[in-house]
């Protein structure tokens, strides 16, 4: 819908893209009071809040409604605020909510010497991660409440690997055992001893999975918080490129290519639909409530609705013929 608008028309003036300075100008100012009114709060709280007060993507399901108003040229004109919107929330908004620091560093090294890097939750390892210990060992795959649990591989110092399952931070379960001498045991495993052997194939689906949920571990994403990383969200918002994309076409007055114009031009108004009917799902209007019955009261209504609907027409329809007999 952007492209398109914005390729239909002339040239835009600067006036039309003021909107983008003052979505810039309020998204600074917000963050900068929220910041200086929770000065004494702690640092990750202020920053989180500051960060949140700048914005969300929810403007981009206006555009429809701006089409609908104004025209294609409302549209470029609200190109600018969407772009600087963008900017805001997904770079300025993730860099000022992270200047306080990651919750957890990057790779957190243990008293025992063993250093573990993936996720957390509060402070216990809950995930998938990576644990280096002193003695060389490691163990790939996922955690639950500070152990080792799920499916995931376990190198040993001295060479070999167990790929599989486990519990309550030992093997238990299905899994594959490679020696360093080559020597390959697969089965049930119980507190890391194996109490009923199978064959390799019965133990496949365990193995690929612990391989799985390894290679998941290693490349967990942790950190986070720098300018690289707030430029990888940027890079993938499409309604940032529409934005760049349209004004830089309107301004230099080079049509879209023709291959470019179709799609465009079908998209459009579906992308119309699916906007409206994603604001119809956010904007949800406060329902009235349904109240709560006395007990014995479903019986009263029920006799009065059976009254209505049943015994009094018939009462109705009989009672003028009993009338006029009478008479």
């Amino acid at each position: 819908l952007i492209l398109q608008s914005c390729n239909s028309l002339p040239p835009v003036s600067w006036h039309a893209l003021l909107g983008g300075v003052a979505v810039a100008a309020s998204s600074a100012a917000s963050a900068a009071f929220i910041w200086y009114r929770f000065k004494d709060k702690h640092k990750r709280e202020r920053a989180l809040l500051s960060g949140a007060s700048m914005g969300s993507d929810a403007p981009g399901i206006a555009v429809p409604f701006i089409e609908a108003l104004a025209g294609p040229a409302g549209v470029v004109a609200a190109a600018s605020a969407l772009f600087a919107n963008t900017v805001a929330v997904y770079g300025a908004s993730y860099l000022l909510s992270a200047s306080a620091g990651p919750a957890f560093p990057e790779a957190y090294k243990h008293d025992d010497g063993g250093t573990y890097r993936g996720e957390w939750r509060g402070l216990s390892k809950e995930g998938l991660g990576v644990y280096t210990y002193a003695s060389g060992a490691r163990y790939e795959g996922e955690w639950r409440s500070n152990l080792k649990d799920g499916r995931g591989v376990y190198y040993f110092p001295k060479g070999g690997m167990y790929e599989g399952e486990w519990a309550g931070g030992v093997m238990s379960g299905t899994g594959v055992r490679t020696y360093s001498s080559g020597k390959v045991t697969a089965g049930r495993w119980d507190n890391r001893q194996l109490v009923t052997p199978l064959d390799l194939r019965q133990c496949a689906t365990a193995a690929e999975g612990a391989a799985e949920a390894a290679l998941a571990a290693r490349r967990v994403v942790v950190g986070g918080g720098r300018p690289i990383d707030a430029l990888q969200l940027l890079v993938v918002q499409p309604v940032l490129w529409a934005s760049i994309l349209g004004l830089a076409l309107n301004q230099l007055q080079i049509p879209l290519p023709a291959s470019i114009a179709a799609v465009t031009a079908t998209l459009a108004p579906a992308n119309k639909a699916l906007m409206l009917l994603s604001s119809g799902m956010l904007l949800q209007p406060a329902m009235p409530q349904m109240r709560q019955v006395r007990p014995g009261s479903g019986s009263f209504l029920l006799s009065q609705h059976f009254w209505k609907r049943s015994i009094r027409p018939r009462i109705d329809l009989i009672a003028p013929p009993i009338v006029a007999w009478q008479c």
